[in-house]
């Protein structure tokens, strides 16, 4: 069966989801990490699994920069891997948030 390209066949990660599965997610070979369009710019949508479900987690710019870092800026190889998170307090429009960044991102900090 045909899917839409650009679409996420998975529901979105968010920081409930990482806690419960000990901060660590792998990323899946569902289909090759890319940029889309959303509502707050160009964003990084990566498959990952967490547990033993998958989803989509949409990357904020300082969390893209800190897995390019981390895995190398060829997201082709980057299937396999895995990748230790933490949750943070992020101020946002809509005030503070829970946002999901890499732990060796927090640790540099």
């Amino acid at each position: 069966m045909l899917t839409k390209v650009g679409k996420a066949n998975t529901p979105f990660l968010n920081a409930e989801i990482v806690k419960a599965n000990k901060n660590v997610v792998t990323v899946t070979n569902s289909f090759v990490p890319e940029i889309r369009s959303t509502n707050f710019g160009d964003k990084l949508h990566i498959p990952v699994k967490c547990g033993s479900d998958e989803y989509t987690w949409t990357c904020n710019n300082t969390t893209m920069d800190s897995l390019i870092d981390e895995l190398g800026a060829d997201e082709s190889k980057w299937s396999g891997k895995s990748i230790t998170l933490e949750i943070m307090p992020t101020q946002t429009a809509d005030g503070m948030r829970k946002a999901i960044y890499t732990k060796k991102y927090v640790d540099s900090q």
